[in-house]
């Protein structure tokens, strides 16, 4: 039954508001995406095409074909990484811009929409959706650069459309027009083939409530539910996702638990857990349970949770943005609870208390990403100015201070880390002509006139030495790095080191950068770069953690 026109005008609703705020989430996203240059899998995928495309970067059905078979064969079979020629290279950049500013403000809408009671989407909501999203979903881990973006932010929009129309559109079945039944099995298909980090628990958690009603669904659920079945099996027929899986234990390392960067990731959870214990406790608030059960959204979102953490936990919670998908499904199931166990209350509020509340949401957000924005031009110019020496390099290598250090105001949106990481540098090199190394090491490095011998030693058994406070080490094949050898990333790697400054200051078990590059005097060396801004030379003693 709808509701009546004065509580709707009680709770807030407005539709021009809500539409405002979407609007500025694609225009924010678009920007964020627009000023973010190409890096790591960016790279990568350029790189692979080209090899299947006689180097060049044009679009051809050759490079396309045999740019898709190998990544069937090599990578994943994932639709919008096979498609990625087409609108990531041969489409101009506001292409891929466009589908990530629309893909996050269709997904923010959706979450908003799929948690509301009636489905009716109010700006108080959506602006709480939205702060969430900034707090706990994985952006440090450059989420916004091109591959990744498609890979999580297309699929976070169309797999909560797919729940959406299954529960809320088609939820009661009805008669379905022979177009609208083709388009929703292509939909569909088209989805359950985007990623399996999504498929695979959504499938689980209409699998359970398929179980909970005894099969009896709708027509229409078995149709969508089968075609999206089948965009998985798509998936999980390429050979490539599972010797990935088999062997990710051998040359993925799992990144140390550190509470600042786990807390938001986990920051979901404990407030899902929190309010469970909460209602449960409440009598008033266990038919709210009752109710929630009740719904095919919530159990599917909710098994789909529970699946996604077995997931994790079987890969060991190695790659960060796999904490992506969960908490897309997290922060559904928390603006759900919040807004049943709140709703007796929320109708009770003012209006004017509302309209401030998610005012002052907006426009915190609006001076948030004009921060990132901001730092994300920042190291756009970073990355230019490397690129712009580039070609009168003589051995390729680039004497620039890249500076990384980023304020915590921006919650680490930005891709500030870029050329100190170890994929970034291996993927960039693949470009890389003949008896050349494109490496980024710093300015003083660029009148180094003496060999590796000749230069002060560190003391410790990682048999460095240094100049001008900076760290470098022979050009061998370091014996701490036999996780992951050269000749599988031959120009950067990573180990553990233990530091100590020249003015005493201990550093354990810090992450160090291996980079090679060619010296102005012609010999290779390798640039040790500890991988935190705080942690710089001159050193008296380095030795390796392991």
């Amino acid at each position: 039954m709808p509701e009546p026109m004065e509580q709707k005008r009680k709770i807030g609703y407005n539709s021009v508001a809500v539409g405002i705020f979407v609007l500025t989430a694609f225009v924010l996203y678009f920007l964020f995406s627009w000023v973010t240059p190409p890096m790591l899998d960016d790279f990568m995928f350029l790189r692979d095409y080209m090899l299947h495309n006689d180097e060049s970067q044009k679009l051809t059905l050759k490079g396309f074909l045999g740019f898709s078979q190998f990544m069937r064969t090599t990578d994943n079979s994932r639709l919008m990484n096979l498609l990625w020629p087409v609108y990531g290279i041969a489409a101009p950049k506001f292409v891929l811009s466009a589908l990530i500013g629309g893909s996050m403000a269709f997904t923010l809408y959706l979450i908003a929409k799929l948690s509301a009671p009636g489905g009716k989407v109010s700006p108080f909501w959506f602006v709480f959706v939205w702060i969430a999203t900034i707090i706990a979903l994985p952006w440090r881990g450059n989420m916004i650069t091109g591959v990744f973006a498609e890979n999580y932010m297309v699929s976070s929009a169309f797999n909560l459309l797919f729940i959406f129309l299954l529960c809320r559109k088609y939820g009661n079945g009805g008669n379905i027009r022979p177009l609208t039944a083709v388009c929703l099995v292509l939909l569909s298909v088209f989805t359950g083939a985007l990623h399996e980090g999504f498929s695979a628990p959504v499938l689980v958690g209409i699998g359970v409530w398929f179980c909970i009603r005894r099969f009896k669904v709708p027509g229409v659920w078995w149709m969508m539910t089968v075609a999206y079945a089948l965009g998985l099996l798509w998936l999980l027929t390429s050979p490539s996702l599972w010797i990935n899986l088999s062997i990710s234990d051998t040359f993925v390392q799992a990144p140390p638990f550190n509470i600042k960067y786990a807390l938001p990731l986990l920051l979901p959870t404990i407030l899902l857990v929190l309010s469970g214990a909460t209602a449960a406790a409440i009598p008033k608030l266990r038919t709210e349970i009752r109710q929630m059960f009740a719904d095919p959204a919530f159990i599917i979102i909710m098994v789909s949770y529970i699946a996604e953490i077995t997931l994790m936990v079987r890969l060991g919670f190695k790659a960060n943005r796999m904490a992506w998908v969960l908490n897309i499904f997290a922060i559904t199931m928390l603006s759900y609870m919040f807004q049943r166990l709140t709703r007796s209350r929320i109708k009770h509020c003012k209006t004017d208390a509302l309209k401030l509340a998610y005012r002052g949401g907006y426009i915190v957000i609006l001076i948030f990403y004009i921060n990132v924005l901001h730092w994300q031009i920042h190291f756009k110019k970073q990355q230019e100015a490397i690129f712009s020496q580039l070609k009168q390099s003589a051995f390729g290598t680039i004497y620039y201070d890249f500076d990384p250090s980023c304020p915590k105001t921006t919650l680490l949106h930005p891709t500030h880390t870029t050329w100190w990481d170890r994929h970034n540098n291996n993927q960039f090199n693949r470009f890389a002509p003949e008896g050349k190394i494109y490496a980024v090491v710093p300015a003083a490095l660029s009148d180094l006139s003496e060999p590796f011998d000749s230069l002060p030693a560190v003391e410790g058994n990682a048999g460095m030495c240094q100049y001008k406070g900076v760290l470098l080490h022979k050009d061998i094949d370091v014996k701490c790095l036999s996780t992951r050898k050269w000749d599988i990333e031959p120009i950067a790697n990573e180990a553990p080191l233990n530091i100590v400054s020249a003015d005493g200051e201990v550093f354990d078990s810090m992450d160090a950068m291996f980079l090679r590059f060619i010296a102005p005097t012609g010999e290779r060396m390798i640039y040790v770069r500890p991988l935190h801004y705080k942690v710089k030379g001159p050193y008296s003693r380095v030795d390796f953690s392991n």
